[in-house]
């Protein structure tokens, strides 16, 4: 047991007033969202004409089976891991005589070469030997066996992520040779890993949840346990953590940007005119707007003949009115707290954040607490607020928000950092009584830092270096500080121009909204703000958080809450789309679908 059951128990590092103008001042309602949350066919969410599946599958095969893997001869790691997915590609083309060769060349080394690197290339590379061993000649899948038995190597800790795919990669190996026989029973603790995994999706999320850049991975492991397990009942029960995976990242999809809190990103949320890994799987299964095919670890969706449930891809397009999604993840890794997240969709921008507990995080170094999209015809529409642990990544415990639909506040103990845009995604900018107004095109937006703030530089951010984007930085440096974001539809304030639009929305801010900051410096930071929409959120750092006087009791969130989806005792999700339900059992692992 003692060679193989690092993979299996370690937990490691997760790692501007213009004078002169007289502006008419709509007084806004608040919106109910017993009237905003009423689904709509899928025929309806979109005004242009989206490419189906098949074309969109085959689009990114041909795309990867003629790019170069990235890094070789300078970087073997990656070169591996991402040289698996193109021959898988080239497999799916029929261009046999260069994937052979490609796989000769990716698996004649060994595993301590590829140090962590190596549970993506034990996973994937299992994936692809059951996928087209038939085109192989002996010796290469002998190769491949050698290189996936070999004793695994731990240079440093491994992180969720890795840890599920070696178990991937490991059980499907000693399925596939039963006369494997490591000093372990290698099948039965790969299969414990993955089970709690899976159960714990169904319980309480993840840990690692919703990343840009690893989610794909996590995706692609259940997808090729459910593509090549032979145990029915366990390999059903792979097709519901997949699908509880999907079913996390479907309500907040908006045409390509993924709307959400994250304890994982290097930079912003994906941003579909970027290259994070999500990028290509999310076009792939919900269409929209195409991204940059950069790494190709969507290869492995689009040669599957698995398909995403249409309840799914409905969800994920059906943007005709705006509405409220409430999701919990942790596994306990968070403690009692867990994250508890919350994405406004509204139809052409998301806000989204997520409460992660009273002044406690389990890891933070990459975690992004809330942020601001929306639809925009070139990369960089995101407002971002925090306090990084290093360059633009990662936020502290000292900083906590409170969203209620299109309004966040924030509360921080020391300093505190934004990331403007300063690109074509934002139409106009300018400052007025210590509000920041920007026009981004499709929505509106005031940001509002209490103690004030300092422009401090200008950044390239983003997936990419091709595709990043130009933000501004600013900073208040204060010890005790507070940040107010109040987002609307460019349509509630239309006016005869987009600058008269803008000014309209500052004035209708500055009159109709309240800032309460008395107690912003006390030993712990006070602050509530009357919205535009008349309600009250009030916000005391490590306190209850109030929306209209009334504590949220974010203990009690459910797994999933959505128009369309919930969770509840018996079934850890059930979807109502149309005239569709599908229900999720992780009790006992089924899924039933039904039509009225």
């Amino acid at each position: 047991m003692a060679k193989f059951s690092v993979y299996l128990t370690c937990w490691g590092t997760l790692p501007f007033l213009f004078p002169g103008t007289l502006l008419t001042v709509p007084k806004l309602s608040p919106p109910r969202l017993s009237q905003m949350a009423q689904p709509q066919s899928a025929a309806k969410t979109q005004g242009r004409q989206i490419e189906n599946y098949p074309q969109r599958s085959q689009s990114i095969i041909r795309h990867f089976a003629k790019r170069k893997p990235h890094g070789y001869p300078k970087n073997i790691r990656r070169y591996a891991r991402s040289g698996i997915y193109h021959a898988m590609a080239k497999y799916a083309v029929g261009d046999i005589q260069a994937a052979n060769t490609l796989v000769n060349q990716i698996f004649s080394g060994n595993l301590q070469v590829l140090g962590n690197d190596q549970s993506f290339v034990v996973m994937a590379g299992m994936d692809l030997y059951l996928r087209y061993k038939q085109h192989m000649p002996s010796p290469l899948r002998w190769k491949i066996r050698q290189f996936v038995t070999q004793k695994p190597v731990f240079p440093k800790m491994l992180t969720a992520n890795h840890r599920l795919m070696l178990a991937t990669g490991h059980y499907l190996a000693a399925q596939t040779w039963p006369d494997w026989r490591p000093d372990a029973p290698m099948q039965k603790q790969a299969k414990l890993q993955i089970s709690k995994f899976i159960t714990d999706l169904g319980r309480h999320g993840m840990v690692e949840h919703d990343s840009p850049v690893y989610h794909v991975f996590y995706l692609n492991c259940l997808l090729s346990l459910q593509d090549h397990v032979a145990d029915p009942q366990f390999r059903n029960q792979t097709q519901v953590g997949l699908e509880l995976l999907l079913a996390s990242m479907a309500p907040e999809w908006l045409d390509g940007y993924w709307a959400t809190s994250t304890l994982r990103t290097f930079s912003f949320t994906h941003d579909p005119h970027q290259a994070a890994q999500i990028g290509a799987l999310g076009w792939l299964y919900w269409g929209g707007q195409k991204p940059p095919m950069w790494m190709g670890a969507s290869v492995m969706h689009a040669i599957s003949d698995y398909r995403v449930p249409e309840v799914l891809v409905n969800i994920s397009r059906d943007r005709t009115q705006p509405y409220r999604h409430r999701e919990t993840h942790g596994a306990n890794y968070n403690g009692k707290a867990k994250y508890r997240k919350y994405t406004f969709m509204d139809r052409e921008y998301a806000l989204f954040s997520q409460y992660d507990g009273l002044g406690k995080l389990g890891w933070h170094r990459q975690m992004q607490r809330m942020g601001l999209i929306w639809k925009a015809p070139t990369s960089g529409a995101a407002v971002v607020v925090k306090q990084p642990v290093k360059g633009i990544r990662g936020d502290t415990k000292t900083g906590q928000v409170l969203q209620h639909e299109r309004t966040l506040i924030g509360v921080y103990k020391g300093p505190v950092t934004a990331f403007v845009p300063n690109n074509a995604t934002v139409l106009h900018r300018f400052e007025d009584s210590g509000w920041i107004f920007m026009h981004g095109s499709t929505v509106l937006i005031g940001l509002k830092v209490i103690k004030g703030h300092q422009w401090q530089k200008t950044q390239k951010l983003g997936y990419g270096r091709r595709y990043q984007a130009t933000f501004d930085r600013l900073i208040s440096k204060e010890s005790r500080n507070g940040v107010v974001i109040q987002t609307a539809p460019v349509e509630d304030f239309k006016q005869s121009s987009t600058l008269a639009t803008l000014k309209t929305f500052a004035t209708t801010v500055k009159s109709q909204t309240r800032v309460d900051s008395i107690g912003i410096d006390q030993a712990n930071p006070r602050l509530s703000f009357k919205d535009l929409y008349g309600n009250d959120l009030e916000l005391v750092f490590n306190r209850d958080r109030k929306v209209n006087s009334k504590t949220i009791d974010y203990l009690a969130w459910p797994l999933f809450e959505n128009p369309w989806m919930n969770s509840n005792p018996q079934f850890c999700l059930s979807i109502q789309y149309a005239n569709t339900t599908r229900e999720y059992n992780c009790k006992n692992w089924t899924i039933q679908e039904r039509k009225r």
